[in-house]
């Protein structure tokens, strides 16, 4: 009598445990939603010119690893120029950025990008004391469309920068949304730079220059932020209450078969 004792109450406690593992498994079926990784997209560091001497171009640049192709000035070459006394030359390029392959999911609800520079002249370089050189980058459209507000790249200089000549930078992250909003983050994704650079010779002599490239596209990430996915489905209450019906039944006829 006491073994059976000892089996019943063995019997119901187990039952007892089970019973509140399976009511803690019925009543916990709805997840939390995981939240999205970033996709993180490159672009390749390709050195390039921004051209002088009334010249203009256009240069893409793919993160599929693709070769560059240019059009109008070759800013993939070299370029020597003269500058007169007392004059101004300029120049501008017009730079594509392509990034494709990347799945989206769903509505974007972040966005940044984020440069390395070489050698880009955002404040004056001194190339001698009459010769000065300054140069301008601006986000000005997506996928060959102008944005209302292009963005100015030398806004996110880093505090303290004193000198841009012959320096690699790393910029501020930009933030895309706004200007951009989900819809502009196709597959390909096209982000357009407008380039130009300025030189001018305040002496009374002519000058003849070699113009040496930038490098704007080392470290050029673009991190999407997807829409977390939906939850999943949550039972209706009814469901849960039935299955924990259930198993409460399912326990009570347990424990009638341990007694007999």
């Amino acid at each position: 009598m006491r073994n059976w004792c000892a089996r019943s109450a063995a019997a119901s406690v187990s039952g007892r445990v089970s019973l509140a593992l399976l009511l803690g498994l019925a009543l916990g079926l709805a997840p939390m939603p995981a939240a999205a990784d970033p996709i993180v997209l490159s672009t390749p560091n390709v050195p390039f010119l921004i051209p002088v001497n009334g010249q203009s171009g256009t240069l893409t640049i793919y993160s599929n690893g693709s070769a560059p192709t240019t059009s109008g000035f070759n800013s993939l070459g070299s370029q020597i120029f003269t500058l007169g006394a007392q004059s101004t030359s300029s120049g501008s390029l017009l730079l594509n950025l392509v990034f494709s392959g990347f799945p989206l999911g769903g509505p974007i609800v972040d966005a940044a990008i984020q440069f390395s520079v070489t050698d880009l002249d955002f404040l004056p370089d001194f190339v001698t004391k009459s010769i000065v050189l300054t140069e301008m980058a601006l986000i000005s459209g997506v996928n060959g469309t102008p944005i209302g507000s292009p963005i100015n790249l030398a806004n996110y200089l880093p505090g303290g920068t004193l000198s841009t000549d012959n320096q690699t930078i790393t910029l501020n992250p930009i933030s895309l949304i706004p200007p951009l909003t989900s819809v502009d983050f196709t597959n390909p994704f096209i982000l357009s730079l407008s380039l130009s650079a300025t030189v001018t010779n305040s002496s009374w002599s002519s000058v003849t220059l070699l113009n040496t490239p930038e490098a704007i596209v080392s470290n050029v990430s673009l991190s999407l932020t997807p829409q977390p996915p939906p939850p999943q489905q949550v039972p209706e209450p009814s469901t849960v209450l039935l299955m924990g019906g259930g198993l409460v039944g399912l326990y009570f006829s347990r424990r009638r078969r341990s007694r007999s």
